[in-house]
């Protein structure tokens, strides 16, 4: 590992593979062969999410719930920072909130202690498939959710375990954070973790600095396949799991929206995300779905 001391970025709108990532990661620094360490995945990486609200309230010394949304928005930067300061090795944040910046104009991920940041994308056209099903909500609401500025989770701001979020546009939150942020980013598409995983979980790994050879990375890969998650799922739960019924790890494969979405909903992701889907391989020159 590292001997740097900082936090690392595993940053995604929901859905788009970063629980995956962090599984294999957690495999690598955890090595332990079997999968009991999923459900540990926030010890072995060193933080739960970023929007954690118990996590908050370590930093901040007192319960956040005391607090409006923006005064909690307005601490967090300097409680990232805090945290960072006070790492004695490298730590790997998962965080859904776009990239975006206060009203004194200081970014909510603050650089000062941060080693750099991953992007993972996926085609917003399976997005929403995964986001219902995780949301338990029909296609058509989280295709609208998808499109909307004013999107953030969770809804129960007080009630629930985590912070508000601003998500933005499905489109907003991709471009928050590839084009209009200071960090140093590696992107990963989510098609490309499945199609070639050894060579995506390898750039990572190195743009992480961790010090694993091939087969390392190899064996984590296939120890963390989607199969044996969801067989792990099934006989031991999985904490991240949506609280209502459901599972957390479904298909885990690309292009299942040409089963399951209709042209009209094809029709409204491409007409609110064309041009950042374009920029990703996800259409053609003629705005057609690859």
């Amino acid at each position: 590992m590292s001997e740097s001391k900082g936090i690392y970025w595993l940053s995604s709108y929901p859905k788009s593979g970063n629980t995956w990532f962090r599984i294999v990661l957690a495999r690598l620094l955890n090595t332990n062969p079997d999968l009991s360490h999923i459900n540990d995945i926030d010890d072995i990486l060193g933080s739960p999410i970023a929007a954690s609200r118990t996590w908050m309230n370590k930093m901040l010394g007192f319960e956040s719930s005391l607090l409006t949304e923006e005064e909690t928005e307005h601490l967090r930067p300097a409680a990232y920072t805090w945290h960072a300061q006070n790492l004695q090795q490298p730590t790997y944040i998962k965080i859904h909130d776009a990239y975006t910046y206060l009203e004194n104009n200081k970014p909510l991920i603050p650089i000062e202690g941060c080693l750099g940041a991953i992007y993972f994308v996926r085609n917003p056209l399976d997005v929403a498939i995964s986001l219902a099903h995780h949301a338990k909500c029909p296609i058509d609401w989280s295709i609208h959710m998808m499109g909307d500025k004013q999107f953030a989770i969770p809804f129960k701001v007080n009630k629930s375990k985590q912070l508000h979020q601003r998500m933005l546009t499905w489109s907003s939150h991709v471009q928050s954070w590839v084009t209009n942020q200071p960090l140093n980013l590696l992107v990963l598409r989510y098609e490309d973790m499945l199609a070639n995983p050894l060579e995506s979980f390898t750039k990572a790994i190195h743009f992480l600095k961790l010090s694993k050879s091939q087969t390392e990375i190899e064996q984590a890969i296939a120890e963390t396949s989607f199969n044996k998650l969801q067989q792990f799922e099934k006989h031991f739960g999985f904490k991240e799991k949506p609280a209502i019924e459901g599972t957390f790890f479904r298909k885990g494969i690309a292009g299942d929206w040409k089963n399951t979405l209709n042209q009209e909903q094809i029709n409204k992701i491409i007409d609110d995300h064309g041009d950042v889907m374009k920029s990703f391989g996800y259409l053609d020159e003629q705005n057609r779905p690859v």
